[in-house]
């Protein structure tokens, strides 16, 4: 579901960025050029333009505070421990001592087997996707060109004139 600041930010972003983008998407297009007009036969090609870098260990964090520690806060397993640790028992430091260890292991668990999983399926549609075009490239050149340029300057021109998109 798309709130209304979604798309008002979304929107605010598209037309500060629109020749950013739209030179993105050329470089994209004299790549193909050039793949195309090298004489290469087309061919299945597994990318990864998505890589784990050191901004990624340093949000892990983050990224486990929205999925699986959110997941945990849902299934109310920090209140159930509470319950447990502190009414029942009293033993407040057991209480703070088991929700470290478990914050550790959902951050090892993020870090080291889901956003893995995540960048491979992410690369995965990347290389579908890069195939599938270079491959309509390959066989009807000219007119992905021309759909391709329709497309930017129909971007172009309703970014800059404020209107909605589709």
């Amino acid at each position: 579901m798309i709130h209304k600041w979604h798309k008002k930010y979304f929107k605010d972003f598209l037309s500060k960025n629109i020749e950013k983008i739209i030179a993105w998407f050329l470089s994209i297009l004299l790549v193909f050029f050039w793949n195309y007009y090298s004489g290469d036969s087309w061919e299945w090609k597994n990318i990864e333009p998505i890589k784990i870098t050191v901004v990624t260990y340093w949000i892990s964090a983050v990224i486990t505070f929205f999925t699986t520690g959110a997941l945990f806060y849902f299934l109310r397993v920090y209140q159930l421990l509470h319950i447990i640790f502190v009414r029942f028992l009293w033993l407040k430091k057991l209480y703070n001592d088991i929700k470290y260890f478990i914050w550790l292991a959902l951050n090892l668990i993020t870090l080291f087997i889901i956003l893995p999983v995540i960048i491979w399926l992410l690369n995965i549609i990347c290389s579908i996707f890069y195939n599938i075009y270079t491959l309509l490239f390959y066989l009807f050149p000219s007119i992905l060109i021309i759909l391709t340029i329709i497309w930017l300057y129909y971007l172009y021109w309703y970014l800059k004139n404020k209107k909605q998109l589709f």
